[in-house]
């Protein structure tokens, strides 16, 4: 299987948060956890891998779509064992939502609010005045405070049905970019 970063990929993982392609890459090959999760055809690919010398028990998490024998890896995030008491038996994607419960900021899907969705398919109501074709965003917003230093992640696929769109999320948050980063350097310094 190739591996590629994507575009999201060199700007959040790369530049924001200093992770290099080849670590990430190595977590995919070499992960100690995987999963893979589909809703509606959208796959996503989750891998695990704790770092090969790490004093601080840290971990790359890395997700990404696969399409024609390469995986497009969206995101990659240190973690470490402190997010969740249960870090050591929790899937790739339990990793992933205990950080955006932590530092995630609150999305509104419809009429519920939330911090993490995984897998899920829902129907909504077109808004008065939208066309069908108008972007997501009248229908999931981030919110929660001021819109700087977030990174927003909507693998998301929706389809007109009638009067109503279905929409099939894959995955959403809204991670304060700022929070996580100031905890992942705390690690650094053990």
């Amino acid at each position: 299987m190739k591996i590629e970063a994507t575009q999201v990929f060199v700007n959040d993982s790369i530049k924001r948060l200093g992770i290099r392609v080849e670590h990430a890459a190595d977590a995919v090959r070499f992960a100690d956890r995987k999963e893979v999760l589909t809703v509606d055809g959208e796959s996503v690919h989750y891998f695990l891998r704790a770092a090969p010398v790490s004093k601080n028990g840290s971990h790359l998490l890395v997700y990404g779509k696969l399409a024609n024998e390469t995986l497009h890896m969206n995101r990659a995030l240190r973690v470490y064992p402190d997010i969740h008491p249960r870090f050591s038996e929790l899937r790739p994607s339990e990793v992933l939502e205990a950080v955006c419960q932590r530092f995630g900021r609150l999305l509104t899907v419809g009429d519920e609010k939330t911090r993490f969705i995984l897998s899920k398919t829902m129907k909504f109501q077109i808004p008065p005045g939208n066309r069908p074709d108008d972007p997501l965003g009248s229908i999931i917003e981030c919110h929660d405070g001021a819109m700087r230093d977030v990174s927003i992640e909507m693998l998301v696929r929706r389809k007109k049905e009638g009067d109503s769109f279905i929409v099939s999320v894959a995955l959403a948050y809204c991670l304060d970019v700022g929070a996580y980063e100031a905890w992942a350097r705390s690690h650094s310094k053990v």
